[in-house]
């Protein structure tokens, strides 16, 4: 899939995929990750070449979304509303652990007092 779109990507811009660097940097991270694959293929062996580097690369193409946040500001506010709801819904799961607790504790007192 990565292949596809890599190569859709230098299609659809041409020369102009050239200059971009997250062009180029997408196609160093597909084609280094085939060439690892390959080698690994033929090789049949279990070696771990690179493939740390190139997984934390695939995720550093992840920067093309800070991209589109600074073009589109409705989704950049999506995200931070996203944000401020996880927050507030792990401040509120830190909260009913702790009533639950503290109820079971209630709970066993009054269930099976002493052994």
């Amino acid at each position: 899939i990565y292949v596809i779109e890599a190569g859709l990507r230098v299609y659809v811009s041409r020369s102009k995929s050239c200059a971009d660097r997250l062009i180029l940097f997408d196609l160093f991270v597909v084609i280094s990750d085939v060439a690892c694959t390959m080698v690994i293929y033929i090789l049949s062996t279990k070696i771990p070449l690179p493939g740390v580097l190139l997984r934390i690369a695939r995720l550093l193409r992840m920067t093309r979304v800070a991209r589109l946040m600074a073009l589109f500001p409705e989704l950049n506010l999506m995200i931070k509303g996203l944000a401020y709801a996880g927050k507030t819904i792990a401040w509120g799961g830190i909260m009913l652990t702790v009533v639950l607790a503290f109820w079971a504790i209630v709970a066993v007192n009054f269930i099976h007092p002493i052994n």
